[in-house]
């Protein structure tokens, strides 16, 4: 059904959730007791509002957050890990046995769980696991942003007598070893290569980066294979996902909700491990981009949870007991952070100086007082959170200095010679005037971080363009190239970073996502070296250095993390994490007061 705009009406209740009666009185509100609200909705179905839509569902071919919030209701990896401890625990295998073998070459061991099944029936093999490594190994499948954290892969090698075994042999110590190799998601090759064509392609060649080339450019079989699985990306039906987890695609009508449904003959049913249980008969993800529409959602309990609310909703929300009596409004810790990237390979952004100069007209502080007040969200210097034990608290937050930032622009040869206002400069032989478009996205919150931007710059002489655009055509336009500075997002897992996805110069899309084009040899060394590293005194002094060469070269704005946002009906039970969605949604459990009521 297709979603519509929801207006307030003359029936009382959604009277008083659209009126002013909603208003909290003077003092600190105290909702009631759960049980004795009166809910629009008591099945067992979830309802989740999503401000993006997902491009695929297929894992190793996206990296938005969208894509995977539904993709781990259908796909599961080798381990899971405790949303508490942030410890790896079992899911498809168990733990691994850890070896060092001859030639400082390390093997990792794993055991299938021989309860895993697919959803024929048949058991999750090695042969699967093998399967699976290819695609996040092929150099031909459509996003390549997966490689680089496999470099560390040799071999894997499984037992003609053992189905459920295997071992993955790597090339030589790697600090993030178990954690890499625990998210590997795992896809049936039943299904995705039901001729077997991939096991022509020895695993060892592909794994190489002379072997993957190789590869790319003379194997008929991979192309083939590549160009068909590639295609599934675009698949809207439940033909295209087919996974081992706790859900299936049920229904997927674009630009309006996607539904997936509890798996029929599901191996962990009944689980009480929150990432293997399936407690809602449904979940139902409804795609609203326009923070009014989900606010009006919202007050007619058409949607459950509401991922990263809006800044502006989630205000208005704390001041609505309507609101406040039916959900539970949280702030969580999060794992991300944005900026303003530049494209280091248009003219304009070329040198530090004038990126530097950029930084010091934006006022951060400012931008986070009126968009994110409280403690909504913290200022960041680089892409390591203050959280981390080795981040570096030497380096100073870029202050808002607008003279020193004109003063730097002059020195970078940037003047204002016919008197029109704008800056200039001559750049290959022609002078340019500084003038450009930014990407943002459509949301309030990006619209007016846009308008403050080019309000300070147009103070400077300089005329940015704001262009407001879908989350997944700017993703397009970063991944070809074609912006020149643009506002960009970055998750985290709970794990210690490996740079190499982001900031590698050899990760420039579609081999990785190093879409601003940073290069450094000083930093590409120490990625490696971190990751080869498994002293961590060693290895925290060399994470330092290299966010002093980020912070050194200014491939963003860097301006700040936020907190997740988060709205959960209160007829359910549920965990809070800090890996967004925020609580797993397979474990959302119905208050038995609610059933049926």
């Amino acid at each position: 059904m297709r979603l519509r705009l929801l207006y307030c009406t003359a029936v009382l209740l959604l009277f008083t959730a659209c009126g002013k009666e909603t208003k909290l009185p003077d003092g600190p509100y105290e909702p009631p007791e759960a049980n004795t609200v009166e809910f629009r909705n008591a099945d067992n179905n979830v309802r989740v509002g999503l401000n993006a839509e997902p491009n695929t569902l297929l894992p190793m071919l996206s990296t938005t957050a969208p894509s995977r919030y539904l993709s781990e209701m259908i796909y599961q990896t080798v381990n899971g890990q405790d949303p508490r401890t942030f410890e790896q625990i079992p899911q498809l295998a168990g733990l691994p046995d850890v070896v060092e073998e001859p030639n400082g070459r390390v093997s990792y061991a794993y055991r299938l769980n021989p309860e895993a099944t697919w959803p024929n029936g048949s058991p999750v093999t090695a042969a699967d696991v093998v399967f699976s490594i290819k695609l996040f190994l092929s150099p031909l499948i459509a996003n390549g942003a997966y490689r680089p954290y496999y470099d560390f892969v040799e071999n894997v090698s499984t037992s003609p007598a053992d189905e459920g075994r295997f071992k993955v042999l790597t090339d030589g110590p790697y600090h993030l070893a178990r954690h890499v190799l625990g998210e590997l998601v795992i896809l049936p090759e039943y299904v995705y290569d039901p001729q077997k064509s991939l096991r022509a392609i020895r695993l060892s060649e592909l794994a190489s980066d002379r072997g993957a080339e190789r590869l790319a450019g003379s194997s008929e079989v991979l192309k083939t294979f590549s160009d068909a699985f590639n295609d599934l990306a675009s698949g809207r039906g439940a033909d295209a996902y087919v996974g081992s987890g706790p859900y299936a695609l049920g229904e997927w009508v674009p630009g309006q909700e996607i539904r997936l449904d509890r798996r029929e003959n599901y191996w962990a049913d009944g689980s009480d491990v929150s990432l293997l249980r399936n407690d809602p008969e449904s979940i139902t993800f409804k795609l609203i981009p326009d923070a009014n529409t989900l606010g009006t959602a919202l007050r007619d309990e058409l949607v459950d949870v509401a991922i990263r609310l809006p800044v502006n909703l989630f205000m208005e929300m704390r001041d609505e007991a309507f609101l406040l009596d039916r959900y539970d409004l949280m702030a969580v810790p999060s794992l991300n952070y944005y900026g303003m990237l530049f494209n280091q390979n248009d003219p304009l952004f070329q040198d530090v100086e004038t990126r530097r100069a950029l930084s010091r007209l934006v006022d951060v502080d400012a931008l986070m007082d009126r968009l994110l007040p409280g403690d909504l969200a913290q200022r960041v210097v680089g892409p390591v959170l203050p959280d981390k034990s080795y981040y570096n608290d030497d380096l100073k937050l870029i202050a808002y200095e607008p003279d020193l930032a004109l003063k730097e622009l002059r020195e970078a040869g940037w003047e204002d010679t016919d008197g029109d206002g704008l800056l200039d400069r001559e750049i290959d032989g022609e002078r340019r005037q500084f003038e450009f478009d930014g990407l943002f996205f459509g949301s309030a919150t990006s619209r007016s971080i846009a308008s403050l931007m080019a309000e300070w710059a147009a103070e400077a002489g300089i005329k940015m363009n704001p262009v407001f655009k879908e989350f997944n055509t700017i993703k397009s336009d970063l991944n070809s190239g074609d912006f020149s500075m643009s506002i960009i997002g970055q998750g985290f897992s709970n794990a210690e970073d490996d740079y190499a996805q982001v900031w590698a110069s050899t990760s420039v899309p579609p081999a990785g996502t190093n879409r601003g084009g940073f290069a450094s040899n000083e930093a590409d060394n120490l990625i490696r070296r971190i990751n080869r590293t498994l002293d961590t005194e060693k290895r925290e002094a060399m994470h330092r250095r290299f966010q002093e060469i980020v912070y050194d070269n200014h491939p963003m704005i860097f301006l700040f993390s936020t907190k997740d946002r988060l709205a959960v009906s209160r007829r359910f039970e549920y965990d809070v994490q800090s890996q967004p969605p925020n609580v797993r949604l397979n474990a959302l459990r119905q208050h038995e007061w609610n059933r049926g009521k």
